[in-house]
């Protein structure tokens, strides 16, 4: 028997806590060589200072350990010694080593190990258990509830931790701390505080199974059970939550995202992704390297993600009738000239601000006139496109589409012209560092965007554009020569 013991405590607090290190270092050499493939898409072939830093794709290659872009010379982030895995496993094996001989000591013998015997800790709320003729007290089955609801909670976030790559040896640490916290709210609910009749229907009889689950539950759950706990204390001076709000407050499941569903939604909260927001605010070359999903399909999955974080779950679904399935979608229908429609847009305006009452709305009631003009709805949709998150996505998606050609520079090409290209040879260049285009279309562009010429005489060129109008254009620093009407001129917009 003693032998059997030993065995399930070296397994539970030291083989599996050095089997999921191992598996770690499985997974970043995994990863590392998926980055090294990347990096032909996302990082700049040619050298000099001038090359652009995809801020997404460093971040993907700091957290795995490669050097950056510009590094200095034989330097390489570094990842953690050996010696400080083995030190911050210390206070993991031996909380959970010696809980776990407690729990099977008790489990497999029917008493309490020999050590503990002579304590006086039965519980005088509840009497005792029976086990192999031999009394257990209630606080020896609640501590071991408490602690596999705890042990199943740690093993669970260590493997979420190694999914997430942001397995440290603080890790460990956190998780021996929540083990021994979990398992001792558990005993002290059984032995000092008098709450069981709070937890206890009055009418059951069989108490001693519901404290036992209770106690599983404060392992589980023990940030949740402190609270609960000082909640219940009255504490004067504690400062308690307002359980109202959580009324009104609902995440949007990311089942609603076009092509994701239970089990994708499933492998996804591995990653700490559980609503829109956080699929919105997530870099989606992370989201490449570490789940099994096409990088294609995650940047449409989180330019989804953005726009129904940024209009509401109903919204998205009145937008989806109208083509618009992403934010970069609701950009182009408001700032494009392909794209410019004043019916398109008084549908989408109705559809942003259904439940918005407008300003003057009694005075529209009976007239045809939409409650929200063209001019409030590009601007308000402007507002919504200027975060981190969706300059990160537009800047991906620019990248990519770079490298497939010129011609798909920005998003989706119809009509021969990109969004953010333009392509004619009516384009005429002045000194100095001056576009002329009389047809007009200049207007695509704006003052700040960093912008390349292909083709002509200025092949390759790039400026910074210091004043626009639709048919007159300036730079700066392009070092522009004269010419005009030559065939096969496109202006590109590179900046991200």
């Amino acid at each position: 028997m003693t032998y059997i013991l030993i065995i399930a405590t070296f397994l539970f607090a030291v083989i599996l806590p050095g089997t999921l290190v191992l598996i770690r270092e499985t997974v970043k050499h995994h990863r590392q060589e998926i980055i090294r493939d990347l990096a032909a898409v996302f990082q700049a072939q040619e050298g000099g200072s001038g090359q652009r830093l995809i801020p997404s794709f460093e971040f993907v290659k700091f957290k795995y350990f490669l050097p950056s872009l510009n590094e200095e010379p034989n330097r390489q982030p570094q990842d953690f010694k050996s010696s400080a895995w083995a030190l911050a496993m210390i206070p993991f094996v031996m909380i959970t080593g010696l809980l776990c001989w407690f729990a099977f000591t008790v489990l497999m013998t029917g008493h309490l190990p020999s050590q503990l015997c002579h304590l006086e800790l039965s519980n005088p709320c509840k009497p005792d258990l029976q086990a192999g003729g031999k009394v257990i007290p209630l606080w020896a089955y609640g501590a071991i509830s408490a602690f596999f609801g705890s042990y199943i909670l740690e093993i669970r976030n260590l493997y979420k931790a190694i999914n997430n790559f942001d397995l440290t040896p603080a890790t460990f640490v956190d998780c021996a701390i929540t083990i021994a916290m979990g398992t001792s709210i558990a005993v002290l609910i059984v032995l000092v505080f008098k709450v069981l009749p709070d937890i206890v229907p009055p009418e059951t009889t069989d108490t001693d199974n519901l404290v036992i689950l209770f106690c599983f539950a404060a392992g589980y759950l023990p940030q949740v059970t402190l609270r609960w706990l000082m909640t219940q204390s009255r504490l004067k001076n504690f400062k308690r939550e307002n359980q109202e709000i959580y009324k009104v407050l609902e995440a949007t499941p990311i089942e609603l995202i076009d092509g994701i569903e239970t089990e994708i939604r499933d492998r996804l909260a591995d990653f700490h992704i559980s609503s829109t927001q956080n699929l919105a605010a997530a870099n989606p070359l992370m989201l490449f390297v570490e789940t099994p999903y096409g990088v294609y399909q995650i940047m449409d999955w989180v330019a989804q993600a953005q726009l129904c974080a940024s209009v509401g779950p109903k919204a998205v679904t009145e937008l989806w009738k109208v083509g618009v399935r992403t934010l970069f979608d609701l950009e182009r229908a408001a700032s494009y000239p392909l794209c410019n429609n004043t019916n398109m847009l008084e549908i989408i305006g109705a559809a942003m601000f259904a439940d918005l009452q407008p300003t003057g709305s009694s005075n529209t009631t009976n007239s045809s006139r939409a409650p929200y003009d063209e001019a409030f709805v590009k601007a308000n949709i402007e507002m919504r496109l200027d975060d981190p998150h969706v300059h990160r996505l537009r800047q991906i998606y620019m990248q990519v589409g770079e490298r497939i050609g010129q011609r798909h520079a920005r998003f989706l090409a119809r009509g021969g012209i990109a969004p953010a290209t333009l392509a004619s040879s009516a384009i005429c260049f002045l000194q100095p560092d001056t576009i002329r285009l009389e047809t007009g279309g200049l207007g695509l562009f704006r003052v700040g965007d960093t912008l390349r010429i292909s083709g002509g005489t200025n092949d390759n060129k790039v400026g910074l554009v210091t004043s626009v109008s639709d048919t007159l254009l300036k730079l700066d620093g392009a070092g522009l020569a004269d010419s005009n009407g030559e065939p096969g001129i496109t202006l590109l917009k590179i900046n991200p």
